[in-house]
């Protein structure tokens, strides 16, 4: 089964400073949203007509989110792939190391949507389905990820989603490592 990537989600500490920076083009900065029953602020970074986008997200009040800062700081927080068919796609994870998350049961039925997790990776998998493919216009071309085996990337069968030393986005015209994007080079 194919799968595309959607977005990488990274929990910052603030939005503002990044989108300040001159690592991103104003024209690849979408418009900063807040959402109250998430308890963020968020921002897609990538130009509107483009897919494989990086999320910039910053807790603002309490909730999972600000859990998650509280316990690891800044940092991945989850990969966003889409799926054709979601049960098909989990049927074919037995064996790859992944599990379902246990709010995926809930999240399932109201959205075809489900979340899969590791013990030691921190960051979660959003595995969403839609009715078809975009066509791909990607602003993250590769996604280098240093905590999964071989065999976790092959079981998501996403081709943007490589092993590496380090976490790096190869985007359209440069390279940027979480570091970089989080300002601590």
């Amino acid at each position: 089964m194919i799968t595309h990537l959607n977005h990488v989600a990274i929990l910052v500490q603030n939005i503002d400073p990044i989108v300040q920076s001159k690592l991103f083009l104003p024209d690849e900065i979408g418009d900063i949203d807040t959402f109250e029953s998430e308890g963020t602020k968020e921002v897609y970074i990538g130009k509107e007509n483009q897919t494989a986008k990086l999320l910039l997200m910053e807790a603002i009040s309490e909730g999972p989110y600000l859990q998650a800062l509280k316990k690891r700081g800044p940092g991945l927080h989850h990969i966003a792939i889409d799926v054709l068919n979601t049960k098909e796609f989990v049927s074919q994870l037995a064996g790859s190391g992944w599990y379902l998350h246990p709010s995926s049961l809930e999240l399932y039925d109201s959205m075809n949507q489900v979340f899969l997790t590791r013990p030691g990776i921190a960051t979660l998998i959003e595995v969403n389905q839609v009715k078809k493919f975009v066509p791909s216009n990607k602003f993250i071309q590769e996604f280098h990820f240093p905590f999964l085996s071989q065999n976790l990337i092959n079981g998501l069968a996403c081709k943007s989603i490589l092993e590496g030393q380090e976490i790096k986005f190869h985007l359209a015209n440069r390279v940027l490592s979480l570091q970089q994007i989080l300002g601590e080079i």
